[in-house]
């Protein structure tokens, strides 16, 4: 199952603490590459989504469903497409 929206909160809850896709997925039983997929919208299993809101000391709803969240995280992707336009123009 996908999510149609990047995980924004898990890429931020983890760069603000300095850690890897690498960190968070050794400390949770899983690939770099599977924390990656997460990132960009890839529900994990509830196992594996119960580590990572253990790990990262949120709810698992805040993690993945949060409403405000899902605010955030479009208006996250409008600021990300733009960049990219302003890049691609460059």
């Amino acid at each position: 199952m996908r999510c149609r929206t990047k995980n924004y909160t898990m890429r931020d809850l983890r760069a603000r603490r300095g850690w890897t896709q690498e960190d968070v997925g050794r400390a949770v039983g899983v690939t770099k590459d599977y924390i990656s997929q997460i990132e960009r919208g890839r529900v994990p299993g509830m196992k594996t989504a119960r580590e990572l809101a253990a790990l990262f000391g949120v709810s698992i709803d805040f993690l993945f469903f949060n409403p405000q969240e899902r605010r955030y995280q479009r208006e996250r992707q409008v600021a990300d497409s733009q960049r990219v336009g302003q890049v691609a123009r460059c």
